[in-house]
């Protein structure tokens, strides 16, 4: 259960990030992709492994994603730079490699780690988990996890093609039909509070999956999850080749074809254009929340509010009417004069005499 939810969650997302424009919003259906895949590694692992797979791309996975999520920061603050507004459509930008090389470097490390390209960290995370699940039976599992892989490839190529790939505005933008930068100033490379942790967390994308047997502390007794035994196994190498597929399907897509083209492809054929819609509206989630929202919950608030002023306050204020009223009344009563109490006194003591004397009688 752990695992299909978990491998449910990183194609769910996945397929809504392969049509984002927003530079930031890609990466972030992509980092709740590869929760997914941790979760996912929590499932096909097992007591066996003491969860180290699940672990082990934690640990993988945060140093491509800072450096995704660092690099998409160092692109909007140059571009805000050169044109004065906020840029995050990656189809106004392009040619960035050109004037910001080391964060184009570094995005395509990351870009190929969390790809699952061979001997960057992210193979041998998001590989393990994956032949964990054909090794333990979950076949139906692994190929959801493995066509995933490539959907990641796909989408994350996608996004550096649009922002680093091409010329400067290839696809049009802010500065008209020249393109982006012209005759609005020229995108730079961040300073060096950027750059420098831009390329400590690229080398940590790296070498970060050759540190296996720390995975295995929580239990000694665990086997070892040996870089031999990976590249040994078969079973890796489906989600190789499917990441290395979406790679290639990504850039000649979008590095071979001009967007436009694509553009009017997919509106050209129904079903394409219908898919790209529900993608793009993220399966209308945000919709039916907006919808619950405004009909369900602010209903049943309105409803609660009119309660809470009609009844609940009516009871409290009705209560405290009461009280004031008759303490208002009562204490003419009190005048401070003996015989009126007197007089108050007996005619009560009367009064109840008959009231005795009628209900003795009604009782015979």
């Amino acid at each position: 259960m752990v695992a299909w939810i978990g491998a449910f969650t990183a194609i769910f997302a996945a397929t809504i990030a392969l049509v984002q424009t927003d530079f930031k919003r890609v990466l972030a259906f992509s980092t709740i992709s590869q929760l997914g895949y941790m979760f996912a590694g929590l499932g096909v692992a097992g007591p066996v492994y003491n969860n180290g797979p699940g672990m082990f791309h934690l640990f993988t996975h945060a140093f491509f994603k800072a450096l995704l999520f660092l690099g998409a920061g160092s692109v909007i603050l140059s571009l805000h730079h050169a044109t004065h507004k906020e840029v995050q459509d990656m189809r106004l930008m392009g040619g960035l490699a050109k004037y910001m090389p080391i964060t184009a470097i570094t995005w395509l490390i990351a870009t190929l780690s969390i790809s699952g390209f061979p001997f960057f960290a992210g193979f041998f995370s998001k590989d393990t988990i994956i032949a964990l699940a054909y090794a333990h039976g979950y076949y139906a599992l692994w190929v959801v996890l493995w066509v995933t892989a490539g959907l990641t490839a796909f989408y994350m190529l996608r996004a550096y093609i649009l922002a680093f790939g091409g010329k400067g505005g290839r696809f049009g933008g802010l500065g008209g039909g020249e393109g982006l930068y012209r005759g609005v100033g020229v995108p730079h490379e961040s300073p060096l509070t950027v750059t420098i942790p831009l390329i400590l967390l690229a080398i940590a994308s790296v070498i970060a999956g050759y540190w296996f047997n720390f995975f295995t502390y929580l239990n000694p007794s665990s086997p070892a999850l040996s870089i031999v035994e990976i590249l040994s196994d078969w079973k890796t190498y489906p989600g190789v080749g499917v990441a290395l597929l979406g790679l290639a399907w990504a850039y000649a897509l979008y590095a071979r074809t001009d967007l436009a083209r694509i553009n009017a492809f997919v509106q050209g054929n129904v079903v394409l254009r219908v898919l790209h819609r529900v993608l793009l509206r993220k399966y209308y989630i945000d919709d039916l929340y907006d919808l619950f929202v405004r009909y369900v919950v602010l209903g049943i608030s309105h409803i609660c509010q009119a309660f809470d002023t009609y009844i609940i306050d009516g009871l409290v204020n009705g209560a405290a009417s009461l009280v004031t009223t008759l303490g208002r009344d009562l204490r003419h009563v009190e005048t401070g004069r003996v015989q009126t109490y007197m007089f108050g006194f007996f005619g009560g003591l009367a009064l109840l005499t008959l009231v005795v004397i009628v209900l003795v009688n009604v009782v015979k």
